[in-house]
């Protein structure tokens, strides 16, 4: 299943990669189809795609970055209303577009300082990853496994607190 998904995922990029060099130009998705079908089909594309397509992903995002926080601050096993939850999502929609309000620069900066303490987690899990590693073999040699080298263990342990849940 991960290789149909990732051959699917480097098919649709050779397609993009395609229209880039056929249709030059700003414009992504909504140049490729005023090329293909014209300006209204184009047009109709651009309204649901900010509308409905935009925002229904950001709404999503804003939930999972929610669920994750709650489970950030409460523990693997806290949880909130569902009613809480989207009130909270609505609240990170809000602040984002109040901070894009104020203007590139404000945006420019809340952005850069995400994407550092994003790499900064990626970061910190992979080492996390090398410390944790030793205990895992305990979980390992329960299921009776033979050679093991580190990047079993921590493959191993990763599927290990993914069964847990």
């Amino acid at each position: 299943m991960l290789f149909r998904s990732g051959l699917l995922a480097v098919l649709g990029a050779l397609v993009f990669a395609e229209l880039s060099t056929r249709v030059p130009g700003h414009g992504g998705i909504f140049r490729y189809i005023h090329a293909a079908f014209g300006p209204l089909p184009a047009f109709l594309y651009g309204w649901a795609n900010w509308l409905v397509i935009q925002a229904g992903a950001l709404g999503v995002v804003a939930l999972v970055l929610v669920d994750h926080v709650v489970m950030l601050i409460g523990g693997r096993g806290a949880h909130i209303s569902a009613d809480a939850q989207v009130a909270l999502a609505v609240g990170v929609m809000l602040l984002f577009t109040v901070t894009n309000l104020f203007g590139l620069a404000v945006g420019k900066r809340v952005q850069n300082a995400l994407t550092v303490t994003k790499v900064l987690m990626i970061a910190w899990l992979a080492c996390c990853a090398f410390f944790v590693a030793p205990q895992a073999t305990d979980a390992v040699k329960d299921r009776k496994s033979t050679r093991l080298n580190s990047s079993h263990t921590v493959i191993s342990y990763a599927v290990f607190c993914l069964k847990k849940k």
